[in-house]
């Protein structure tokens, strides 16, 4: 009876190891430009670029960092907006975003997040831009296989409203999930619940 006991506990204890998925950590780089050109700066908007760290919590993550002029870090970077008047409308701005973490990303880890301006600035300091994240583009998944297991997340860009004079985030969330490579020892002990059952049946034949 004990051994069939021992037996059963080492094979669910090993199953266990196998069923469980980790939380996943992401790591990347954003750059960003305006009218799919190169500069990161269109009259008196300005974008700056950002490095992030991120950690799934339930398999939720987000990035918000606060804002600088400047490089920034766990946000999806930020723009400026000075006082000076300008119409922003019909102009566009191409986020994007390349993923260093998790490694073996289906693809490469690049996406580019496009989004369109609206608004106007004037000289008192009135008015202000909005950066809309089209449909199409905003929301997107990827896939990762790597030595150390699989899994998958994804990334939504939130709209950024920006007053003059003033610095805002680009800020971002997403879901993530990680299935590890079972390591030795939870073979070893799947390995031997299954021994153990099978010496037990032996004995009653």
């Amino acid at each position: 009876m004990k051994g069939r006991v021992f037996g059963v506990a080492a094979l669910l204890l090993g199953c266990a190891a196998f069923a469980g998925a980790a939380e996943l950590t992401l790591s990347g780089a954003s750059t960003g430009a305006f009218d799919g050109g190169s500069s990161s700066s269109l009259s008196g908007l300005t974008y700056f670029g950002s490095t992030f760290d991120a950690t799934t919590e339930s398999n939720f993550y987000a990035l918000g960092g606060d804002p600088v002029a400047g490089a920034n870090t766990d946000n999806l970077g930020a723009f400026s907006l000075d006082n000076t008047a300008n119409n922003y409308g019909g102009h566009t701005f191409d986020l994007t975003v390349t993923f260093s973490a998790p490694t073996g990303i289906a693809g490469g880890g690049t996406a580019i997040f496009h989004a369109d301006l609206l608004g106007h600035v004037s000289t008192n300091n009135a008015g202000g831009v909005n950066v809309a994240f089209t449909t199409l583009t905003n929301d997107q998944a990827f896939t990762f296989t790597n030595p150390a297991g699989s899994g998958s997340f994804t990334l939504h860009v939130n709209d950024v409203a920006i007053h003059p004079g003033q610095i805002a985030s680009i800020t971002g969330y997403g879901t993530g999930s990680f299935q590890p490579v079972p390591e030795p020892a939870s073979l070893a002990v799947v390995g031997i619940g299954l021994v153990g059952l099978l010496a037990r049946r032996r004995k009653k034949a």
